[in-house]
């Protein structure tokens, strides 16, 4: 009986790899989709995404027209700002002269689009985007799945690979975040497989996927080409020390160039955007970090890092890493080798068949990671984890392999290693799985929607527009739910004597005002006591600081 299950399993080993990769990715969209119900209301980035798809050309929600300043303005003004109409379904040039005004290119802007054009929303739709994202993380799971059976030849390497990613907070913070970095994590992980294809078969077919993957990535967001440029670095280096793929080699280098060339005639404007004169992003903020900032930025990506794919717990995963390398270096004194076979043989998993693809996968990742982590320090404009999630596959990749080659060293089985990481795991996912771990999310959101919903009949929302001179765009855009759901709204500019001018009547008996992080506290507060002087109200509460723009609640 046991021989024959025995023989059933090895008969269809492939086929339970593939429904256990399969339940995998369905157990981690499922924690995906846990917190995706869980999270209320949109950060100033995400409601740009949908302002600059969707808005029939008119970029930035913020930036209202003066005929709209000090005037009191419906939920409608600012929804028709960020969901598609009717009338402007498919209106790709829209989004591309949206794009042109911002600092990124348009492919995942034209997606997004396309997404909410099919399901129109008469209200701002988070599901638009996640739905989007959660395709763009099974693909990337279903591409790391075929490199990491390119690199190891054992499936439970490649399940653990999957799962390092797949339930790491980084992927899943990523997945929520309605931006176009989880499209950029898909076309990264796509271009790795693919060079690791072209290097097994030199073929046309292959470069010419290869590089309509670069051109998409491209199109996607430019940090695309800082992990393309370092792989590409790599093949070029692998196809010249390979003799015979000189061709090749000179056909790779050209076939790039032609896609930089179409992706600047597809979308002209990127050419100012990467240079930064379009935004404040690009070449001149590159230029602009000092040695000091450099240092400190290395620090902050350090934590990011640790949070995202390690748990919060680096410290601890290195001990285990380096006690685990220390027993190693014992066997190996033990055994009296005079050489480690700890990376090559057979029983740590290479392919013994493609051990120079297992070779070039894990030091071009490497090389990628280093080259691609010391250049976003470098460039970034904020410490964010968008910037790294490119690398979290790959990262992940080598992570597995080290880690499973020094087990598997010592017990000489990979299921038991494959087990040792899924409790590790584990270990990270609860220290953080937490909604409030998300990515700048607001806690406080819930209680003033609700607050916003019971009394849509008799309260406006106020957008100050102070002396920073960028209330209506900070506030708008961070606030822009709020703004969707109250009845009445106003952008005011102006002293305090004419605010009860425009929010005059039964709208006023209760009052949200929000203020730009450039107002001082002392500003505030006297602005708070003239409103409340002037119009009445014998209360006040600070009841959201989303971002630093400070939201106050008043009743009369």
């Amino acid at each position: 009986m046991k021989k024959n299950i025995k023989k059933y399993l090895q008969d269809n080993k492939n086929t339970f790899f593939v429904l256990f990769f399969c339940l995998i990715i369905v157990v981690q969209i499922i924690a995906v989709v846990h917190f995706a119900i869980q999270k209320d209301g949109f950060f100033g980035d995400e409601n740009y995404s949908f302002n600059l798809a969707n808005s029939y050309y008119s970029p930035f929600v913020g930036h209202v027209s003066k005929s709209n300043i000090n005037k009191v303005l419906n939920s409608k003004f600012w929804i028709t700002r960020v969901n598609v109409t009717n009338n402007h379904r498919f209106i790709y040039r829209s989004v591309f002269y949206n794009q042109s005004k911002d600092v990124h290119p348009p492919f995942y802007y034209v997606v997004l689009h396309t997404i909410c054009s099919i399901f129109v929303s008469p209200s701002l739709n988070k599901w638009q985007g996640i739905i989007l994202n959660i395709i763009f993380f099974v693909i990337t799971q279903i591409f790391l799945a075929k490199t990491s059976n390119k690199v190891f030849s054992n499936r439970w390497m490649t399940a653990a690979v999957l799962i390092f990613f797949g339930f790491s907070w980084g992927n899943i913070n990523n997945v929520l975040f309605i931006r176009m970095y989880a499209m950029l994590t898909m076309w990264g992980i796509i271009s790795f497989y693919l060079h690791l294809v072209l290097l097994e078969k030199k073929t046309i077919k292959n470069l010419i996927l290869i590089l309509l993957v670069g051109y998409c990535g491209i199109l996607t967001q430019y940090y695309f080409i800082f992990f393309q440029f370092f792989l590409s670095l790599c093949t070029v280096v692998y196809l010249i020390i390979d003799s015979k793929s000189t061709k090749l080699c000179l056909e790779y280098i050209l076939g790039y160039i032609l896609v930089l060339g179409l992706s600047v005639i597809t979308f002209p404007a990127m050419i100012p955007q990467m240079l930064g004169k379009t935004g404040t992003q690009g070449i001149s903020n590159f230029q602009k970090a000092t040695r000091l900032e450099y240092w400190l930025k290395i620090k902050d990506y350090i934590n990011i890092i640790k949070f995202d794919l390690f748990g919060n717990r680096l410290k601890v995963t290195f001990l285990i890493i380096l006690g685990l390398l220390l027993i190693n270096l014992l066997i190996i004194v033990r055994e009296k080798h005079k050489k480690s076979k700890l990376f090559i043989n057979k029983k740590n998993n290479i392919q013994n068949l493609d051990l120079t693809i297992g070779y070039f996968a894990i030091i071009a990742s490497i090389i990628i990671i280093i080259g691609v982590f010391a250049i976003v320090i470098k460039s970034s404009l904020y410490i964010a984890t968008r910037y790294l999630v490119i690398l979290y596959p790959i990262a992940s990749l080598v992570f597995v392999y080290i880690f499973m080659s020094l087990w598997n060293k010592i017990i000489y089985t990979p299921k038991i290693s494959f087990v040792i990481l899924f409790l590790i795991v584990l270990l990270f996912c609860k220290n953080t799985y937490n909604i409030e771990n998300t990515f700048l999310y607001n806690r406080n959101y819930p209680r003033v929607n609700e607050l916003i919903q019971k009394n849509k009949q008799n309260m406006t929302l106020v957008i100050y527009e102070g002396n920073s001179g960028s209330a209506d765009w900070w506030c708008s855009v961070n606030h822009l739910q709020y703004l969707t759901q109250a009845k009445y709204s106003c952008i005011y500019s102006g002293n305090t004597k004419g605010l009860d001018t425009v929010i005059s009547g039964d709208r006023t008996q209760k009052l949200l005002i929000c203020f730009h992080n450039g107002e001082d506290e002392e500003s505030i507060s006297n602005i708070i006591k003239e409103v409340k002087r002037q119009n009445g109200y014998n209360h006040d509460s600070l009841i959201d600081d989303y971002c630093g723009q400070k939201l106050y609640y008043l009743e009369k």
